[in-house]
């Protein structure tokens, strides 16, 4: 197997970027409808828009590491003959690589609001107590959560950039078969 180190590296580096973005618009929008933020009413209209912003930013992760795959056998192609196992080995170390860097981001980024959220349940229950228990909660479960989604995120990541790599590098390999025109 002949994996290419430089286009696993840009091939994970794009997807990580563009699924980074991914995790802070999700973070910002869940954020923004929490009822303590609204002052403490709600707005269910805006909590389902949320929720299907969600869904739909979900799929488009599950997408893009599809697309890491694909990046990497297009950028594998590019600097030696390519075949479908070392396109699908390829895209899903990349796929691997870019679901670690941004889930570990995504459970730092959310371990890093839960003094945020704790503080306006304590606020809106009157309790400060109520609002430490839940930060003591909060982090114990994002941590157990993050290192589980970290887990979920690297199998979600090998599949779908392993396919992704070897349908594109079907096409890769189509293209420079013996006896056919370029």
């Amino acid at each position: 197997m002949n994996i290419k180190p430089r286009a696993l590296m840009m091939a994970a580096g794009a997807g990580a970027v563009v699924q980074g973005a991914i995790v802070v618009v999700n973070i910002g929008v869940s954020l923004m409808v929490n009822p303590a933020m609204m002052g403490g009413g709600s707005n269910e209209g805006l909590v389902m828009l949320a929720g299907v912003m969600a869904v739909v930013l979900c799929l488009c992760a599950l997408v893009l590491d599809a697309g890491v795959g694909a990046l990497y056998a297009f950028m594998h192609s590019r600097e030696t003959a390519l075949t479908v196992g070392d396109a699908a080995l390829g895209g899903g170390v990349s796929g691997l690589v870019t679901r670690i860097i941004t889930s570990l981001c995504a459970m730092c980024l959310n371990l890093a609001i839960i003094p945020l959220t704790a503080a306006q349940v304590g606020n809106a229950t009157g309790d400060p107590s109520v609002g430490a228990l839940t930060g003591m909660f909060g982090a114990a479960g994002g941590l157990i959560g993050g290192v589980i989604g970290v887990c979920i995120g690297a199998i979600v990541g090998i599949i779908l950039g392993a396919i992704g790599g070897a349908i594109a590098g079907t096409g890769g390999a189509l293209a420079a078969a013996p006896g056919r025109p370029a």
